[in-house]
């Protein structure tokens, strides 16, 4: 396990190799350190709020496959942050989990998402979401993003019209939504 605030704003802490026996990553673990990429490996399990915000050096993560619940700010505020890969596994997306992410163009969800909590991407600037599941239980965990963000989701999946109308009927003009 790494501690809360175990590695937390370290200048020095550009990278890491996390051991294979790793299951938890505590609240505000590397927050503020000067992390540019990291691998979680699968064995992680639990990954606390604010792992890893204010990480303004983040350009790359590769999460594990075996977290399903990504808590309240865990890459907020992670300025340089592009990619993000395998959330295949993620089913909870807590509130600001993505807050002020600015560098980021796509981002892609697995068919396991079952709920977006409000303010997930406050100021974030994705320009396009792929959803490859059923629709989020609310709409409300999208309503922060602005008007040049595309949203695409599996056409073969459940609950998008509702999702779609939802989020119409509240924040008019906002996000584009078009099947795949």
């Amino acid at each position: 396990e790494i501690n809360d605030s175990g590695l937390s704003s370290n200048p020095n802490l550009s990278s890491i190799d996390l051991p294979s026996s790793l299951k938890k990553i505590g609240n505000g673990a590397f927050s503020g350190s000067a992390l540019t990429k990291i691998t979680i490996p699968d064995s992680v399990t639990e990954i606390g709020e604010e792992a890893f915000s204010n990480c303004n050096k983040l350009v790359e993560v590769t999460m594990s496959k075996s977290v399903k619940v990504l808590q309240r700010s865990t890459f907020s505020s992670c300025n340089s942050l592009g990619i993000i890969n395998n959330l295949d596994a993620v089913e909870d997306i807590g509130a600001y989990a993505f807050g002020s992410v600015f560098n980021w163009s796509e981002i892609k969800f697995g068919p396991n998402l079952k709920t977006i909590h409000a303010d997930a991407f406050r100021s974030c600037t994705a320009k396009v979401l792929y959803f490859s599941g059923p629709a989020p239980s609310t709409c409300e965990g999208i309503e922060a993003l602005n008007e040049l963000t595309t949203v695409y989701y599996k056409s073969s999946t459940s609950g998008w019209s509702a999702f779609i109308n939802e989020y119409k009927a509240k924040y008019p003009d906002r996000v584009s939504f078009l099947p795949y």
